[in-house]
């Protein structure tokens, strides 16, 4: 297991909340400096434990039918799931997740 400590996972979470702010606004919230907060980033990203990506919103593309399915696998497996996932003809888009996924209310 990686080390992740309170303070990468404050950062995660501002990110969560906002992934378009800058490292400058991230250290104010938190009460560290920017440079900590960017090698804190740079160190993260490049372990692989968060990537920075952009979302699509599939309604928007004109999916009108969606359905998410949960998938766990074995660590180190998640690529070769995805690769024959995304191969299905059926599958349109494709998304990871960490956490678990909760049913709506």
């Amino acid at each position: 297991m990686e080390d992740v400590d309170d303070l990468d996972r404050r950062i995660i979470t501002c990110l969560r909340q906002n992934g378009r702010q800058s490292n400058t606004e991230i250290a104010r919230q938190l009460s560290v400096s920017e440079g900590t907060v960017r090698n804190r980033l740079q160190r993260l990203i490049g372990k692989g434990i968060i990537s920075i990506v952009a979302v699509m919103h599939p309604p928007r593309l004109g999916y009108e039918e969606h359905v998410l399915i949960g998938v766990s696998c074995v660590p180190g497996h998640t690529q070769a799931v995805a690769r024959a996932l995304v191969a299905m003809y059926e599958v349109r888009y494709l998304a990871f997740v960490a956490g678990w996924l909760r049913p709506a209310p």
